[in-house]
């Protein structure tokens, strides 16, 4: 009877850390590359959409001129985030809205945060600096219809106090 008490243990034990393992083998986000890190001032192709990233002055003009077009279509306008949550979301982008969408961040934030975004499987991060506008923009020739996703937090340390306006509009 104290062998199979003991043999009753062991088993639980082993199920107990079977079952604490299984989180280590979740599948990953399907992704058709390695994440891509997108500095200020580059320019990349994903699968026939070119991607800009922008911050400070360069970004701010970017904002400007987009903003300044016509017939722009908001899916977010100046959005206010403060708080330490993440902030994502998923659009669908239609062509008969623009060639173009563009991603806002003005970052009046104590902290830098990190600006993840998805197209067409292919993850791309961009790294915002405390206190200067950042700016994502996205082309496809004949109108942008891609599914874009994103997801901002904060670079470093997650439960840090975040404070920036947020724009996502596609002309």
């Amino acid at each position: 009877m104290k062998k199979m008490k003991k043999l009753t243990a062991l088993l639980l034990t082993l199920v107990m850390s079977l079952a604490l393992a299984v989180p280590c083998f979740a599948a990953a986000p399907e992704s058709k590359n390695a994440p891509i890190w997108l500095k200020a001032g580059e320019t990349i192709t994903v699968d026939g959409v070119s991607i800009e990233f922008q911050t400070g002055d360069a970004a701010a003009q970017a904002m400007n001129a987009a903003r300044a077009a016509r017939a722009n279509y908001y899916y977010y306008k100046n959005k206010h985030v403060q708080g330490t949550d993440y902030f994502g979301a998923e659009i669908n982008c239609q062509r008969s809205r623009g060639e173009d969408l563009q991603l806002d961040l003005d970052n009046s934030n104590r902290c830098d945060v990190v600006m993840e975004m998805w197209i067409n499987g292919q993850e791309i991060l961009a790294y915002c600096d405390a206190g200067k506008p950042s700016s994502a923009s996205f082309h496809q020739d004949g109108g942008m219809s891609a599914a874009v996703s994103w997801s901002i937090y904060p670079a470093g340390n997650t439960g840090i106090y975040m404070d920036y306006y947020f724009s996502a509009y596609q002309y």
